[in-house]
Formats: structure tokens, C-alpha cells, sequence
């Protein structure tokens, strides 16, 4: 089911949903690679610019899915997989650079730990500080 642009499956891992906003953030990022070379290219204020939308439109819905990174591992691996792609562009690095080394140097958190953060203040303006366990949605 799609429902305000989340693909919504059966057993609510949220899998097909984050291939698809994956996919949809990597294609952004390649076309704006191409506005920013390696060598040349914008200043890094700009550049941070253009990584936050990717970093946008991988991240739209997560206080929704971020409980399901503790489920499957593979949401971890392709949300942090997608934001090192963006990042070699944004730090002007080699891909032989490792995803920590790239998170320090652009001082961004990675893309996992960036959703339960948007979780986490999410429950915090709801008033629903102690029920980490279960997902919002849940009621009991």
C-alpha cells in the first residue's frame, strides 16, 4: 500500500519503501554530482547544501521506520550506503575513503542514527518518552 508517499508492506519492515527511497536519493545525488567535480567545483558550504536534500528525501519517514532498524540490518546497510555516495561528493574524497573517516570529516551523523534522532524528537513532541519498544503507531 502507498500512503503520503510510503510504501507501506504487510509485515511493516518498511523494506521496499527504503529500496525505493534509496534508489530515488542516489539518482538525486548523481545528478548533482555532476554539478559538483572533484577537482573544482562549489565551495563545501554549497556543497553541504546539495547533500542535505539527498539526505531529505532518504530520510522523509523516518520516525515512522526507524524502529525497524533494529529489526533488519539490510535498512542499516543501504541507508548508510546511500549517504557515503553523497558524501564522497561533499567532501571532495576518493571512494577508497571508509564511511566512519567520511562521517567525521563532513560531521554528519550517519544516515541511521540520523532517523532514530528524527524518532526520538518525534516521541518527545508527542509526550511518548517511554515507549521506545513499540512503534508510535502502535497503540496499546
Amino acid at each position: 500500500m502507498r500512503y503520503l508517499g510510503m510504501i507501506i508492506d504487510k509485515s511493516l519492515l518498511f523494506k521496499s519503501h527504503l529500496k525505493k527511497a534509496a534508489a530515488k536519493a542516489e539518482g538525486i545525488g548523481m545528478q548533482l554530482a555532476r554539478l559538483m567535480p572533484n577537482v573544482g567545483g562549489p565551495r563545501e558550504d554549497r556543497r553541504r547544501l546539495l547533500s542535505l536534500v539527498v539526505h531529505s528525501v532518504l530520510l522523509y519517514g523516518a520516525p515512522v521506520r526507524a524502529h525497524t532498524l533494529d529489526l533488519v540490518p539490510g535498512n542499516v546497510r543501504l541507508l548508510n550506503k546511500t549517504q557515503r555516495k553523497v558524501l564522497l561528493r561533499c567532501m571532495c574524497a576518493y571512494r577508497k575513503v571508509s564511511e566512519a573517516a567520511l562521517n567525521v570529516l563532513s560531521s554528519t551523523l550517519p544516515a541511521d542514527l540520523l532517523a532514530r534522532e528524527r524518532e526520538s524528537e518525534f516521541r518527545k513532541r508527542r509526550g511518548d518518552l517511554n515507549a521506545r519498544d513499540k512503534p508510535w503507531f502502535i497503540k496499546t
